[in-house]
């Protein structure tokens, strides 16, 4: 048997952020064999790998703050004991003489603690590349501090590079996307190709045949090492000029990039977005020389 529904946080825990969901598959055996203790009992497990902390509608207050120093941990869950039946709807009980649990009962379940934080994706902002190559850094950060709680002052949240992320790989960033600015033209003059269609054919190339995504050094892992990544993106033909570009993220990594844009003194989910940056394709065109760049994140 094999039971599928959705967790919650404690009781306990409910004040910290919004709600906690993480869909369980529950299984009554696992390698190397089946957990029955008798042919009346039998046991439960679970694996639990990603938990989603859905945020609030409205911008982060103190009370998402994850410091290192003071890491919030979740360290039980609380399921409907209605979602412990089997796909024809019998439902599992203490004994053969018992009744089925009422709909509004919960059953505890305790799991390793977890550190919560509440995280944003950057990217490097702009970045050189040749004419035909582009390396885009990635970071992933964690809310560290609020330094101004007004209704739309995004410049009071202070964040840090999430160091201890090792596990997102291309499953999570699929590529690059294109919207924007774009000014991109083949170094070849007689070829015509439009500005529109070389900018979406550079951001495609992060997406086939699979994700350009990998470790900050591009060792070919394929995944972030200490909170840091890159895509590689290439046009397929010498170019020159600018590309915008967007990498593809799920929610929980977006961010206010562009504050209060609907100027109604708040920040709320409608003006959360994936950051962006400015991609440079061409030669070296004659600018002073820069001994030292360091990448700016947005």
């Amino acid at each position: 048997m094999t039971v599928q529904r959705n967790c919650k946080k404690k009781s306990t825990d409910s004040a910290i952020g919004g709600n906690l969901t993480s869909t369980l598959a529950w299984a009554t055996d696992a390698p190397p064999g089946p957990l029955f203790v008798d042919d009346d009992t039998v046991i439960l497990w679970s694996t639990l790998t990603d938990i989603i902390w859905a945020r609030k509608l409205s911008a982060p207050t103190i009370d998402d703050i994850n410091n290192l120093s003071a890491l919030k941990f979740i360290s039980g869950f609380e399921l409907p004991s209605l979602s412990f039946s089997d796909s024809s709807g019998a439902c599992l009980k203490a004994s053969a003489t018992d009744a089925c649990p009422s709909a509004i009962a919960t059953r505890s379940f305790a799991t390793i603690d977890r550190p919560l934080f509440y995280p944003r994706l950057t990217i490097a902002q702009p970045v050189d590349a040749s004419d035909q190559e582009a390396f885009i850094p990635l970071k992933l950060e964690y809310l560290k501090n609020v330094t101004d709680i007004a209704a739309s002052a995004i410049s009071g949240y202070e964040f840090e590079t999430l160091t201890s992320e090792q596990s997102l790989t291309q499953a999570d960033l699929t590529g690059l996307s294109h919207s924007g600015a774009c000014t991109l033209l083949a170094r070849d003059n007689s070829d015509t190709t439009s500005a529109a269609v070389l900018c979406i054919a550079v951001a495609n190339s992060t997406q086939v045949p699979a994700s350009t995504f990998d470790d900050p050094f591009g060792n070919g892992t394929n995944k972030m090492l200490a909170g840091q990544g890159l895509f590689r993106a290439s046009a397929d033909r010498k170019v020159m000029g600018l590309v915008e570009v967007q990498p593809s993220i799920p929610d929980w990594m977006t961010w206010y990039w562009d504050g209060d844009i609907n100027l109604n003194n708040s920040l709320d989910s409608l003006e959360l977005s994936a950051p962006s940056s400015l991609v440079l394709f061409g030669k070296y065109q004659g600018r002073y020389p820069i001994l030292f760049v360091r990448p700016v994140f947005r």
